[in-house]
């Protein structure tokens, strides 16, 4: 069961690499290296696991692209606004909710 998830992640991870521009991965790595460093300024131990990095990578990439994908749309200016409001609460929620762990959103508020 292991060897497939991981497999899968891997495979997964590929198809996100491949698809990317540079630009996008770099702003994505750059999101989870700005969230460890906040927690691991309140305390080192706190510090993101592979395993955390990997997801919260994934939200912020697939974020980044809802959000592009919102701006080449033919929503008004306002409507577009809401939809990325919507998008980037709802990423912030399953980080804060699925992956972090209860000490690490502590550190998160401080």
């Amino acid at each position: 069961m292991k060897f497939v998830f991981a497999s899968l992640v891997l495979l997964f991870s590929i198809n996100i690499g491949l698809a990317q521009s540079p630009k996008i991965i770099k702003k994505a790595n750059l999101k989870v290296e700005k969230l460890n460093l906040l927690l691991t300024s309140v305390n080192p131990d706190l510090a993101l696991t592979d395993e955390q990095r990997d997801k919260i990578y994934k939200l912020e990439l697939q974020k980044i692209l809802e959000n592009r994908k919102i701006n080449k749309s033919d929503l008004t200016k306002e409507e577009k606004k809401i939809q990325k409001k919507a998008i980037n609460k709802k990423t912030a929620k399953q980080i804060r909710n699925e992956i972090l762990t209860k000490e690490q959103r502590i550190a998160r508020k401080t």
